[in-house]
């Protein structure tokens, strides 16, 4: 028996279509960043500092990094602690654009939380020492960087400020895709003080992504590994057998 496969063709009609589709939402979106950013630039102009720091919270990351350059710009002081959150930013443009609008402005707080992001050891040592409180909102939001090294280097600086409100978002770091981000979270949840034993606990592992971390009550040559199948229904019947 000779199975054949129907493959749908696709007409030109159809294509021209589609494509026609594709190029109007592609012109929407751009229209729509060149309004925020010709929006950035009228409130540049009437020196409106509120409006731009708003549109640090922007959807579209290249317009938060619009608004981060624009406040460099400006100068002004009441954006220092809007532009220090942004340095946790998921996307690199936009915390290199808060970064350099912190330095514009004079905050040498803005330089070591990028520095520590970036894995500098003197940066973490400095941070610690001055120990600034709005260092860790930018560091907690930095747990959801897109860069694993971003997010790593954010937990081993949390570890080093040891500051309680760190403690459940570690935990939830214990479940990242990134081996390097899960170590890091558990080497910070360790030497967190206030971290009750149960999360210190969790801790003491490296949580597969999405899942639990839970003790061991075996040693690990006294079981199948977890994903062998065949080797657990075979140990299984081994035991039924020898209990029969």
């Amino acid at each position: 028996m000779t199975l054949r496969l129907r493959i749908p063709v696709i007409h030109g009609p159809f294509l021209l279509k589609a494509g026609f589709v594709a190029c109007l939402l592609l012109l929407l979106g751009t229209e729509s960043r060149c309004a925020d950013k010709g929006e950035i630039s009228r409130a540049e102009y009437a020196k409106n500092t509120e409006k731009i720091v708003e549109l640090l919270e922007d959807k579209d990351f290249r317009v938060r990094e619009a608004a981060a350059q624009a406040l460099g710009r400006m100068r002004d002081p009441r954006a220092v602690d809007p532009l220090v959150n942004a340095l946790g930013d998921p996307m690199d443009g936009v915390r290199d654009a808060a970064a350099v609008a912190l330095k514009n402005l004079n905050e040498p707080l803005g330089e070591r939380i990028y520095e520590c992001l970036k894995g500098s050891k003197k940066a973490w040592g400095e941070l610690a020492r001055i120990n600034d409180p709005r260092a860790i909102a930018p560091l907690l939001k930095a747990l959801g960087a897109r860069d694993g090294n971003v997010r790593a280097n954010a937990a081993w600086t949390l570890r080093k400020l040891g500051d309680p409100r760190a403690v459940e978002p570690l935990i939830n770091a214990l479940g990242d895709r990134s081996p390097i981000v899960r170590g890091a979270a558990a080497s910070a949840i360790r030497l967190q003080p206030d971290a009750p034993e149960t999360v210190a606990l969790r801790a003491t592992v490296r949580a597969r992504p999405g899942a639990t971390p839970t003790r061991r009550t075996a040693s690990p040559m006294s079981r199948p590994r977890a994903g062998h199948g065949w080797m657990r229904t075979f140990f299984a019947t081994m035991a039924t057998a020898a209990r029969a």
